[in-house]
């Protein structure tokens, strides 16, 4: 299910919310322990905690995101590695 905003009146002013979180450690320990990088890694409980939403846009765009996210994913492992704190 999307959010959608409906507004009825014209005077109405009306919003909508985003969550963001930083990725569970227990979960990332546990790929990790398997074998798995930490782009890797971030990047399967990234995509798995937007799969349901991503399978609804088209492919170009999801496509696009999905790309977005890999890149995210790579940055927060450079970055950690050239903080000496790779996880």
């Amino acid at each position: 299910v999307l959010p959608q905003l409906s507004i009825q009146a014209d005077q109405v002013a009306c919003s909508h919310g985003a969550a963001v979180s930083t990725v569970d450690k227990s979960m990332m320990f546990y790929l990790r322990s398997r074998g798995l990088d930490a782009a890797v890694a971030a990047r399967l409980l990234a995509l798995g905690s937007c799969r349901e939403v991503l399978e609804r846009i088209p492919t170009t765009a999801r496509m696009q995101l999905e790309a977005g996210i890999d890149q995210a994913a790579r940055a927060l492992q450079a970055g950690k590695a050239q903080d000496g704190g790779v996880e």
